[in-house]
């Protein structure tokens, strides 16, 4: 659900840091982005160029101090309070 949220943000043009638990996550995630912007155009939701410039806008990291400097943070972590708290 995560990388979805960030695809939402990136078609509507901002600059979007995903963050998951290791590279084979993120690889996936991103992946799974690609596939859905792949579908939307072949829908005719959106054009092939704001699809490619929604996903040039994220930037898949392992590294939380990425967000340092974000002014807006979308918490997206599986439904587990202990690990909600850890990351928050």
């Amino acid at each position: 659900m995560g990388a979805e949220i960030a695809l939402v943000q990136a078609f509507a043009g901002y600059e979007v840091c995903l963050l998951d638990r290791d590279e084979a996550a993120l690889d996936r995630a991103v992946t799974r982005l690609s596939t859905l912007v792949d579908k939307g155009v072949a829908r005719g939701f959106y054009e092939a160029d704001a699809g490619k410039d929604a996903l040039a806008r994220i930037k898949p990291t392992l590294d939380m101090g990425e967000f340092a400097n974000c002014s807006l943070v979308t918490e997206a972590v599986f439904e587990d309070a202990e690990v909600k708290a850890a990351i928050l």
